[in-house]
């Protein structure tokens, strides 16, 4: 099973990396376009509506959701459950704690009706899949597990809203043994989705209801292709449903006949303009289909075949996260109405989103309150920006009087690659390094040609645009800042040839996870032979990267690209070189071990090799990981420290339409503010005091009941522990020393790595001695750098 868990998790993240790349002006925009005064604005009005959950109790979980409205109210449904203690043992024990509940909301005046509690229908083994009101009635789709049997059936409650009275129970047979995954209403119709994982791959189960409580099952499966999530299923007419399934071979649509309970195999260029990321979550009002995505949100015509953006997000005053998590309820000519839950993302207090439900009113407003302003084209992969990040941007188009910042995501992704025959890590890099290298190429080519964005979010992975042809060099923009304020090391470990272009604002760490002990004689990492020591001895030979050769040296090079790239020369004839080329030729397989049957190296709990994220990530492998607990680099010539990737980064364009503006922004999210509110989501961020007070929330937190679910429990067993691990100021302490212990940002250049990739192994087999290829790969290098000018 965990095999089949670790192609899953790799082939979602190729998903999500290895979609081809299509440049496009998303808005239809000019660079440096000035706001009209008739362009689209919305005035908002905005609503926070108690639910009736006990405050006072921790809450464990919660779920709100709109079922419906009619001409005078709304009807929100509430599931989720307080915090049990360990002591619970029946159900009827457990059910005490369970949250059940149905809220009725006036639209004319956004207040509480009345609040329908449902414990007396809802026990501790129940789960409510879905509802939906129909003439005052709301149908209440529930999944209610026999213990007794170890089976799942499914019941309908039909709740009268006006007396808070169930009036009629349906019992619908699923046939299955554990609730679904996720529950559909395509037109008349129901359908459950079931992922079935197992030693052998994964499949598919759909439960279809028809209007008079009929099941049949459809089973998804295909011949190569693991189905890892249904994100779509989408109505095409009375009998008809369009199935979209993620698999390791990429997106796949079948047609569902909804009345036979058949499925087969849709012709994908009919529905290669359907993005199922953001279609997953899709709503009809006054019969027109609506999805969001980060950015805003679409309408759907299937006729046309093509989306249309309706509502952007950024042309009101709130935050755009805020709105991407909310979905449509009403729609007018000039008015939209939202409604739903805030996500939170991670941020520490548990109770924040069980209290809170919004409604949003958007009106358009007769004039733009912007007009006049120039656009600053932010670019954020997939659009995605982050609540606080949508706050330094609220901000400053609040106050600048000249400037106006619109996020984009320009860079589309229409189709998707087949992974199905990937097996190991590293093919799974093969196809993340030439999709990086596309990425990055597009980006330079644009920003070239005058069309690219001004400000660039997350690109510092793309080594190749670190130059002064493509980005600012920021570092006369932030000489100034404290190093006892910041850990301005890590902005160091950002620079290139003494150039700061893209500015690390949250991060990973990236290293050896184990005792300060094992580190070599740098304290902060490891020589090639200090390694190579740590790895027979301490680790009983088994090697914690497990990329084969040429991988591995690729590896070993980016974290020490400054020895052999400086000023625009590659220079491969020092000792450094060959010292790294000599370790992997004697000490590393050729080829990376297949995920099929690699377990994963048996350390015994005294190191790791990870990329750390978040005070939770660290907290875990303080957990994991026996002793005085460090981060070190991976091995190196000189033994130099673990490496950051920044996963917030901002890097301003060459071309840009005001360097001074952008800059003011980033100055922005370095604040104290802002940067305070990124450490309460568990990033790890420049400013120390923000660090020190977002590391203490996290202590607090985690030592709490909500770290009882984490920590509190043996990850072998299941079993509760009775003495769990407890942090203290000590740990973030020692966490913060960490941090400044590196020296290097990784920041791959795609493009190269592909060269070393494809030169290296000559020497590495034997086939060619090292001075020869070292003329080639040099060469080669030298010719992408000279294109680059």
């Amino acid at each position: 099973m965990k095999n089949v868990v670790v192609g899953a998790v790799s082939a979602v993240l190729l998903f999500a990396m290895g979609m081809s790349i299509v440049a496009c002006n998303v808005n239809g925009k000019n660079k440096g376009e000035k706001i009209s005064a008739d362009s689209v604005w919305f005035d908002t009005d905005i609503y926070k509506i108690n639910l009736g959950i006990d405050t006072t109790r921790d809450v464990d979980q919660t779920a709100a959701w709109i079922a419906g409205t009619d001409d005078e109210n709304m009807v929100v449904v509430t599931k989720g459950r307080y915090k049990m203690p360990a002591s619970v043992r029946t159900l009827e024990e457990a059910s005490a704690y369970v949250i059940a509940k149905v809220s009725v909301i006036d639209k004319k005046n956004n207040t509480m009706v009345k609040t329908i509690d449902l414990n007396d229908e809802i026990t501790a083994s129940d789960d409510i899949n879905s509802a939906e009101l129909e003439d005052g009635k709301l149908k209440i789709k529930i999944s209610s597990y026999d213990m007794k049997t170890y089976s799942v059936k499914t019941i309908e409650k039909v709740l009268d809203i006006g007396s808070g009275k169930v009036t009629e129970t349906h019992d619908f047979s699923t046939e299955m043994e554990r609730p679904a995954d996720k529950t559909s209403k395509v037109g008349d119709y129901n359908v459950d989705t079931f992922i079935n994982w197992s030693e052998n791959g994964s499949s598919c189960t759909l439960a279809i209801y028809s209007p008079d409580g009929e099941m049949k099952k459809a089973e998804l499966k295909e011949q190569g292709a693991d189905i890892y999530e249904v994100p779509l299923i989408l109505s095409l007419d009375e009998e008809t449903a369009l199935v979209a399934a993620t698999t390791n071979a990429g997106i796949r649509f079948y047609s569902l006949d909804l009345k036979e309970g058949k499925i087969k195999d849709a012709d994908p260029s009919e529905y290669e303009w359907i993005d199922a990321e953001y279609l997953r979550e899709t709503k009809t009002i006054n019969g027109e289909l609506y999805y969001s995505t980060p950015l805003g949100l679409y309408k759907i015509d299937m006729e046309k075949k093509a989306t249309e953006m309706v509502l952007d997000y950024g042309r009101c005053d709130l935050n755009r996260s805020l709105l991407a998590s909310l979905e449509i309820t009403e729609k007018t000519d000039d008015t939209y109405v939202l409604c739903g839950q805030k996500d939170y993302d991670m941020r520490y207090d548990a109770n924040l989103a069980a209290t809170e439900f919004y409604i949003v009113k958007l009106s358009k407003a007769a004039k733009n309150p912007h007009a006049g302003k120039t656009v600053l084209d932010l670019y954020a992969p997939y659009g995605q920006v982050g609540e606080t990040i949508n706050e330094a941007i609220l901000k400053f188009n609040k106050t600048n009087k000249d400037y106006f910042i619109e996020v984009t995501n320009k860079y589309t992704t229409v189709n998707y690659d087949d992974f199905s025959e990937i097996d190991s890590e590293d093919e799974y890099e093969n196809i993340t390094l030439n999709k990086g290298a596309k990425m990055s190429s597009r980006l330079a080519m644009d920003i070239m040609n005058g069309e690219g964005p001004d400000i660039l979010m997350n690109t510092s992975d793309y080594g190749q645009l670190n130059n002064d042809n493509y980005l600012v060099d920021l570092s006369p923009y932030f000489n100034d800042l404290d190093k006892d304020k910041y850990f301005t090391n890590l902005i160091d470990a950002a620079k290139t040839d003494g150039k700061l272009y893209q500015m690390p604002v949250c991060y990973t760490i990236n290293g050896i996870f184990t005792d300060r002990k094992n580190a070599g004689s740098s304290g902060v990492g490891f020589t090639t032979e200090e390694y190579q020591e740590f790895i027979s001895g301490t680790l009983n030979g088994e090697d914690l990267i497990t990329s084969g050769q040429a991988h591995y040296f690729a590896k070993l090079f980016s974290a020490m690209s400054d020895k052999f790239i400086k000023d625009g020369k590659a220079d491969f004839s020092g000792s450094d070189f060959k010292v790294l080329a000599d370790y992997v030729k004697d000490n590393i397989p050729e080829k990376a071990p297949s995920w099929s049957t690699y377990k994963g190296p048996e350390i015994n709990n005294k190191a790791a090799y990870i990329s750390c994220y978040a005070m939770s990530g660290y907290f875990y492998e303080l957990e994991e990981i026996n002793g005085d607990i460090t981060v070190l680099g991976i091995p190196s010539t000189d033994g130099r420290g673990p490496m950051i990737q920044a996963y917030t980064s901002f890097g301003v364009s060459s071309q840009a339409s005001n360097v001074s503006a952008c800059i003011e922004f980033i100055k922005t999210v370095l604040s104290d503010e802002i940067q305070e509110e990124l450490a309460m989501e568990e990033n790890y961020v420049l400013n120390r005091e923000a660090f020190h007070k977002g590391g203490m929330a996290a202590v607090e937190f985690y030592n709490g009941p909500k770290g009882d679910m984490i920590f509190g429990f043996d990850h072998m067993t299941g079993e509760p522990l009775k003495n769990r691990i407890k942090f203290s100021e000590k740990d973030i302490d020692n966490l913060e020393s960490i941090i400044s212990s590196c020296s290097v940002m990784y920041t791959d250049d795609q493009a190269i790595n592909i060269i070393l990739i494809e030169e290296m192994p000559a020497y590495f087999l034997g086939q060619k001695d090292l001075d020869s290829v070292i003329k080639i790969t040099q060469d080669r290098v030298q010719k992408v750098l000279d294109e680059r000018k």
